[in-house]
């Protein structure tokens, strides 16, 4: 970000370029645990238990008002090289806009990024309608287009209220309430 103008690099380049920054280098395989590398064994000799990662998504609005959307990747095992999924891509796996809320998103990376998926919830907020609907209407929108989407999607609007909606059976869900108190569930 700070120096180059290229926003995103991948593959054998983006390594290149780490290294030409003097970033400090560590072989993507210390990044696999055993826990994963057993997951990726088992899998590969049985197909019909292919399983992705989960995706962990936050929004957030500080006292400032302004807001915030990450989105990591849960993965898509047995990818081919190369592969770059929708969590990068600003408007597909998270959105953020000062003047309307922020969205974060999970579900197949390249379905959302047909659709810009956080775009889309957060446009729908910036149309009138609450962060909940928002939400609600995020998943039938993603649903109609994508059949059995098995997604997901976390909104936050200007007045700090949440919204969220899955089409998956279930999601896992946190927040912080007014007083800064933690509360989670699974939201079936």
């Amino acid at each position: 970000m700070e120096q180059t103008e290229q926003v995103m690099f991948v593959g054998a380049d983006a390594d290149l370029m780490a290294r030409s920054l003097d970033i400090d280098w560590i072989e993507n395989e210390t990044l696999v645990t055993p826990a994963m590398r057993q997951l990726y064994e088992d899998q590969r000799t049985n197909e019909a238990n292919i399983t992705a990662g989960d995706t962990v998504g936050a929004v957030a609005v500080d006292r400032d008002g302004n807001f915030a959307s990450a989105t990591s990747t849960g993965g898509t095992p047995f990818k081919p090289a190369g592969r770059v999924g929708d969590s990068p891509f600003f408007g597909a796996g998270g959105y953020a806009d000062n003047n309307i809320g922020a969205s974060s998103t999970t579900g197949h990376g390249e379905q959302i990024m047909r659709c810009l998926l956080a775009k889309f919830s957060c446009d729908r907020m910036a149309a009138g309608r609450t962060a909940q609907e928002a939400a609600d209407d995020t998943a039938a929108h993603f649903e109609s287009r994508f059949p059995n989407s098995m997604s997901g999607v976390i909104i936050i609007d200007a007045k700090g209220q949440y919204g969220l909606a899955h089409t998956a059976p279930k999601m896992t869900c946190a927040w912080l309430d007014k007083d800064g108190t933690i509360i989670s569930r699974v939201k079936p």
